[in-house]
């Protein structure tokens, strides 16, 4: 896939399979990344961690936000993510259909 950035003062041109972009708690949107509607300065995403509008495009943690199932940002709720988005990419990858993300909260543990 070729990808073009146009900035102010040059043109930068990626070819990539896949490129993995990741930031902190802070959301950080890339400056190459397509136009699209942000919430809350979080990229709108549904089940599959796509970003609306974008077919190849997939954000999770606390970049994502999915209006129907709004999580807080916490590593409770990321490393099912990371797991769900794995077998997601697996099987748009096989050509197979993937089994949406739903997080199922199972509390907080506190030391007494």
């Amino acid at each position: 896939m070729e990808h073009v950035v146009d900035k102010q003062k040059f043109n930068i041109s990626l070819s990539y399979t896949v490129v993995s972009w990741m930031t902190g708690r802070k959301s950080v949107i890339p400056k190459f990344f397509p136009e699209t509607s942000l919430r809350k300065e979080k990229l709108e995403v549904d089940e599959y961690f796509q970003v609306q509008g974008e077919r190849d495009i997939f954000a999770l943690g606390d970049i994502a936000c999915n209006m129907d199932d709004q999580l807080k940002p916490s590593a409770q709720v990321a490393m099912p993510q990371g797991k769900a988005a794995v077998g997601i990419l697996m099987a748009l990858r096989s050509g197979h259909s993937p089994k949406p993300f739903k997080y199922i909260d199972l509390g907080e543990m506190i030391g007494l």
